[in-house]
């Protein structure tokens, strides 16, 4: 667990000042895919409306993350509900769902998400 602290206090306001631009326009590109072309949300989003989720579950992401750095097992646990619940409560907010959890929209943008990494590393390495 101090590992993994110590691995989360080395990034530095520097990393994140290239790697978050190329992020959020990597995640609004997904989430647009993801709400139009996979799911059907009931109307069609613009890809600022997918920014703005993107940057608001870049937030919440960020904040999950700073919970990591209280060195307890109990708050692993809560860092990760409250991702999921606050991810949740972000992509209900923006995209005015009523019927939907959010939850499948969570999964499905992990899961592209998962496989443009993958891919980026593939074709970069």
């Amino acid at each position: 667990m101090e590992e993994f602290r110590e691995y989360l206090l080395s990034f530095r306001p520097q990393q994140f000042a290239v790697g978050g631009p190329v992020n959020l326009v990597i995640n609004s590109v997904v989430m647009w895919i993801v709400v139009n072309r996979l799911l059907d949300t009931g109307e069609k989003v613009t890809l600022l409306k997918c920014a703005l989720c993107a940057l608001l579950l870049y937030v919440v992401s960020c904040l999950a993350i700073a919970l990591l750095l209280v060195p307890t097992p109990l708050m692993f646990l809560f860092a990760g509900f409250a991702w999921l619940l606050g991810s949740m409560a972000v992509i209900r907010g923006v995209f005015q769902l009523t019927y939907q959890s959010g939850g499948g929209i969570v999964f499905l943008d992990l899961v592209l998400l998962v496989v443009t990494h993958g891919l980026s590393r593939y074709l970069m390495g």
